[in-house]
């Protein structure tokens, strides 16, 4: 829509291609044709803020250029339907009048395409039991405006990819459109993200995807065993994981005496069940446990069933009661086609604190077996700690120990420390009981700064609860060692005053 008004005017002409204007004044000067450029549309667009630069085709009078500027008199662009006046002012202005005219332009509001005009952030990965989280416009776009999940509260329930709306919300709404049902694709699945490989590990941030890693291994309704999945993946903890809100010795039915964290065999409780055989960097994050209490006697709650050629890694676990971290480590006892295999289970900066008063059998908040069953002659195993830390104090009645309980494979330590007190019968710091202990542990570099006090059997407690040991150490270990008959500078096993 064009539309050219000269208040001056007394000839109007509308050529192709352009607009001319031509008047003639009451006083001496004369008035020239001018012709201005010709608009394409006159919808315009509010983001822009301002009219279209305006062009001068020609001016001339009687077939001579007249020289001189052109520009609009207010170049603000206003929403709606609006006539914009420009003027025509000649060099020679003693000789030749102004020229004036008007254009029609629409302001519209701009409708902002993502994509192109901004882009959105949001987790593209959520675990089927968590929410959508927060979406953001990414900062180089936070000047125009907000974004919200259209349905802010929805859960989705489908596995795969699913197509979410959300919705624009302009700051300046002059401007701009509010826009919705704009689409983004969010990736479910188990946990917060990733598929699991080496290169791109899933995200573990919360007490449910933790569960996961060991997959639906049981219907807690029923007891029902169901098969693993997702013991030999990678992960990666993205956040602290609380569960200190959790009943770890509820029973799914009294009559049954079932409970809903149990092992394999049912013959004590565990977090995660089954062999795993993947790979776990804690990122420095913490689990807490809360409080567990035992309702058995021989009651120790293990995060870990069994945990094979795998690695956990930069991970703190607090937790107060008869907690430990792995109840085998390196157990093949389970474990079909294993001849001809070496196995290495890794623990790598793992820092243990709580305390517990209970324990009524051998314990440690560590790892209670080392290589258990390991019975092939083509097959071996070894478990390695490396920078491993204890603040776990333990008091107790039984033989116990901050690190390991039995061993049955080559175990290694290196850079390892504890710093809880230990007061137990017989008390190992590395070691809690004496089997196998010079056939295979080595030691490097490895201190307690805690006190251990045997009760009774002093003669057998120490750092490693062996007197005669021959363990290949590049450094021995240092700390004090407390009975009832003296105090005893420790090394590996029980010094002499």
């Amino acid at each position: 829509m064009k539309k050219v008004v000269n208040l001056v005017l007394v000839a109007l002409i509308i050529g192709f291609g352009g607009i001319v204007l031509s008047a003639c004044d009451k006083n001496d000067k004369v008035t020239p044709l001018v012709e201005i450029q010709t608009f394409e549309t006159s919808t315009i667009t509010m983001d822009i803020g301002v009219l279209p630069e305006i062009q001068l085709v020609s001016a001339e009078y009687e077939g001579e250029n007249v020289e001189g500027n052109i520009a609009w008199d207010n170049n603000i662009l206003k929403l709606g339907e609006n006539s914009y006046s420009w003027t025509f002012t000649p060099t020679n202005n003693k000789k030749y009048n102004r020229v004036k005219g008007e254009v029609v332009f629409t302001g519209v509001k701009k409708v902002l395409t993502p994509g192109v005009d901004f882009e959105v952030e949001y987790n593209e990965y959520v675990a089927i039991d968590e929410g959508l989280g927060e979406i953001t416009l990414k900062d180089e776009y936070a000047h125009l405006g907000t974004v919200k999940w259209e349905t802010p509260d929805l859960e989705l329930t489908t596995l795969g990819e699913n197509a979410v709306a959300y919705i624009f919300i302009p700051f300046d709404t002059e401007k701009y459109e509010m826009t919705s049902n704009h689409i983004v694709i969010v990736n479910v699945g188990d946990f917060r993200g990733g598929t699991g490989i080496s290169s791109d590990p899933y995200l573990v941030g919360t007490a449910e995807q933790f569960l996961k890693i060991a997959g639906d291994t049981v219907d807690y309704s029923t007891g029902e065993e169901i098969t693993t999945t997702n013991l030999d993946k990678y992960y990666r903890i993205v956040d602290d994981i609380d569960f200190s809100s959790y009943n770890f010795v509820e029973k799914i039915d009294d009559n049954l005496g079932e409970y809903k964290y149990i092992s394999s065999d049912k013959t004590y409780l565990s977090l995660i069940k089954g062999t795993f055989t993947g790979n776990i960097n804690g990122n420095g994050k913490t689990i807490y446990l809360g409080n567990i209490e035992s309702t058995d006697e021989n009651f120790i709650f293990y995060i870990f069933e069994n945990v094979l050629g795998a690695s956990i890694s930069s991970l703190n676990i607090q937790a107060n009661g008869p907690v430990s971290l792995v109840r085998n480590a390196g157990d093949i006892s389970n474990i079909s086609n294993v001849d001809n295999k070496e196995y290495v289970t890794t623990f790598d900066g793992i820092t243990l604190t709580g305390s517990t008063d209970f324990a009524n059998m051998n314990y440690t908040p560590f790892i209670y077996k080392a290589g258990y069953n390991n019975n092939s002659v083509n097959t071996s195993t070894k478990v390695v700690l490396n920078n491993c830390i204890n603040y776990y104090s333990i008091n107790a009645e039984t033989n116990i120990g901050a690190f390991v309980g039995y061993v049955y494979s080559t175990l290694e330590y290196n850079w390892c420390s504890n710093y809880a007190d230990i007061t137990g019968n017989t008390v190992g710091v590395l070691i809690a009981t004496k089997e196998n202990i010079d056939e295979f542990i080595t030691v490097n570099s490895c201190y307690n700064y805690g006190n251990v006090i045997s009760a009774s059997n002093v003669d057998e407690s120490g750092l490693v609860t062996y007197d005669e040991t021959e363990i290949t150490s590049q450094e021995i270990l240092t700390g004090i060692v407390n009975s009832e008959n003296g105090i005893y500078q420790g090394s590996v096993s029980k010094k002499e005053q």
